[in-house]
């Protein structure tokens, strides 16, 4: 039997470093044309997944409210439909001059539809949530002189579906907002505006505006998917419930927090003043104040923590200033509502299990899960700053999912806010060089 010389297994070897060479190239091949697809055909992709949105939308929307009821309803309906066929025809056939029109024409469809939905229901009387009809009231007795924290509100004409019940079997009267909640409707209640939800479909109606300008230009359609796929977005906005009136100072906190670094640092003042604003409104906010604050002092900026903390006080003090100096027990048992009075565990969370009668838990047992995962965020941000950066904005739904009452608000209206904030970290390059 021959030997084979080491001049004989050479050949096979360069073979083998050729065939590996050859898989190399076709793997990178393969990544290449992967990356050309949704380079080249994602907004098409894209048109046909919100056409079966549209679609689905305009097929529920019947079985939601009484279309018959209005014409708005009516032409709303077809107005979905009409725009599921033309991105359908878009995405299919390719057509990127339309797709381009469609940039322009939706910002102005949907700024006409809520123009009409404002001067038809401008008058409307049906307030829908307790928190709403508490505003109004909270209006109603400022102007007479009284300050809302002090006295039990009027339920007369409440609406039982959308009231919080306590363990008592009473409902709960006192207004357990920060005062911007019912201020912020002043304007609309002077000039005559009974239907106050017009504010908060205004406010959700900027806050698409924001996350529309701050979209690519190829991906113009996400927004839509964004404030559209779970339609109780709009729908609670539209029915009494105040979570969208902070939306869009959020957003414009979390663009503002994420360009700065870019800028003079005292930019961070204006991020601090909108965040301020919006837990001025509800408390819902409130965690990400204090984890962006725990983000800056991990990162050492205590420049820019300074900016941002007085940006804070410059938001939230001056709206509530007048009832705080007047009666600061008051105040404070109210914005403390949630905390201290006996309410029925309600939500989509994990107290479920109470609510349905699955599992029996006090209540205490919610608390200290909450502030278990409280402190794992926060240990988290500290640890790991860099990589955690985006988690202060998603830390509300994160913390009340193990709350006693964990309601559906407390999680749909952190949907945009966590598309903004995933734009931004894409954008991070761009706008924020010091990270």
């Amino acid at each position: 039997m021959e030997m084979m010389t080491p001049s004989q297994s050479k050949p096979k070897r360069g073979m083998q470093n050729s065939r590996r060479a050859d898989t190399m190239h076709a793997k990178s091949s393969y990544m290449v044309d992967q990356h050309s697809i949704l380079e080249h055909y994602g907004w098409r992709i894209l048109c046909i997944i919100l056409s079966a949105y549209l679609f689905s939308l305009g097929y529920m929307m019947p079985k939601i409210v009484d279309i018959l009821s209005s014409p708005i309803y009516i032409l709303s309906v077809l107005a979905v439909y009409v725009f599921a066929l033309c991105f359908l025809s878009i995405g299919v056939l390719g057509l990127k001059r339309l797709y381009n029109v469609f940039y322009y024409l939706t910002p102005i469809v949907i700024t006409l539809f809520f123009a009409i939905y404002c001067i038809a229901f401008w008058n409307l009387n049906s307030y829908g949530t307790d928190s709403i009809l508490f505003a109004n009231e909270a209006i109603r007795l400022l102007l007479l002189g009284y300050n809302p924290y002090t006295i039990q509100m009027n339920i007369s004409g409440i609406d039982y579906r959308w009231t919080t019940q306590l363990l008592n079997g009473e409902l709960e009267r006192t207004y357990s907002y920060p005062a911007l909640s019912f201020l912020i409707y002043m304007p609309a209640k002077l000039a005559g505006i009974h239907n106050l939800n017009i504010v908060t479909a205004f406010a959700v109606f900027t806050a698409f505006i924001i996350s529309y300008i701050l979209t690519p230009k190829l991906l113009y359609p996400l927004p839509l998917l964004v404030f559209t796929i779970d339609p109780s977005l709009v729908g609670l906005s539209l029915n009494g419930v105040l979570d969208g009136l902070w939306l869009p100072f959020v957003i414009a906190s979390a663009c503002t927090f994420y360009r700065c670094k870019c800028l003079h640092d005292r930019r961070m003042l204006v991020s601090g003043l909108l965040l301020g604003l919006a837990a001025a409104i509800k408390q819902t906010p409130w965690p990400i104040a204090f984890y962006l604050l725990v983000l800056l002092a991990a990162q050492k900026s205590f420049r820019e923590l300074g900016w941002f903390l007085a940006g804070l006080l410059l938001g939230f003090l001056p709206p509530n200033m007048f009832f705080i100096l007047q009666a600061p027990l008051a105040w404070l048992r109210g914005v403390l509502v949630p905390l201290l009075h006996p309410m029925v565990p309600e939500g989509y969370g994990l107290s479920i299990l109470v609510a349905t009668g699955h599992v029996i838990l006090p209540r205490t047992f919610f608390t200290l899960l909450q502030i278990l995962v409280a402190l794992l965020i926060m240990f988290a941000i500290i640890l790991k700053p860099k990589k955690t950066r985006p988690l202060p904005w998603l830390s509300p739904p994160l913390i009340f999912f193990f709350g006693w009452r964990s309601l559906h608000n407390y999680f749909v209206f952190f949907i945009p806010v966590a598309y903004i904030v995933l734009l931004l970290e894409v954008q991070g390059d761009k706008y924020n060089a010091k990270y």
